[in-house]
């Protein structure tokens, strides 16, 4: 990873991975009142390119934050989670073959626990 670069007072640090071979910037954004970081890729090489991309997202991000949308992905195991719920639902209200419900513990065991 090269030397990280920090901007905006801290709140997103940019950095290139070197492990992946990629030449373009990463940004680590550290949104206040949220929990953890959000890494994403700015797409970007040349440096100043990438902290206006950088820039544009964090306040995107914090508005994001303050109205109450979401800022982290869901895992996978959330995903696979609320699409069971879904589906034993529609089981229970015959809106599912039967079939479907040993699926869906299949799938539970396979998915792990939703963290």
């Amino acid at each position: 990873m090269s030397d990280p670069i920090k901007i905006l007072d801290g709140a997103v640090t940019l950095y290139q991975r070197t492990s992946n071979g990629a030449r373009t910037w990463t940004a680590r954004y550290k949104i206040k009142g949220a929990k953890g970081y959000v890494v994403a890729a700015t797409g970007k090489r040349d440096l100043e390119e990438a902290k206006e991309v950088a820039r544009e997202r964090f306040y995107e991000l914090t508005a994001d934050h303050r109205r109450g949308i979401a800022i982290h992905s869901r895992t996978f195991s959330k995903a696979v989670e609320a699409y069971l719920e879904d589906q034993q639902v529609a089981f229970t209200t015959g809106k599912s073959p039967s079939g479907r419900c040993a699926t869906i513990r299949r799938i539970r065991c396979a998915a792990g626990p939703a963290s």
